[in-house]
């Protein structure tokens, strides 16, 4: 949706589709951002529930959970 309403020195990207993380550095930036919203910059690191998609492999599943401990989670729970 958002290409061609961008200007050319804009790169879109698309890091998760489908519940699956294709770009880790640029996942982890954009979760970045949002952890910092909902989160803020706390000293307590929360415990984390994610849900992966059933279709996801284990090698999937282990990125999106460092992917969460990148991000300072204490504790990092999945349900597929």
């Amino acid at each position: 949706q958002m290409r061609g309403r961008v200007g050319a020195h804009i790169s879109v990207k698309f890091p998760i589709k489908n519940g699956q993380i294709y770009d880790f550095d640029v996942a982890l930036a954009m979760m970045k951002l949002f952890w910092e919203k909902i989160i803020g910059r706390n000293l307590v690191s929360p415990g984390v529930m994610v849900s992966i998609p059933t279709s996801s492999t284990q090698v999937s599943e282990s990125i999106t959970t460092k992917l969460f401990y990148s991000l300072g989670a204490k504790e990092v729970y999945t349900i597929s």
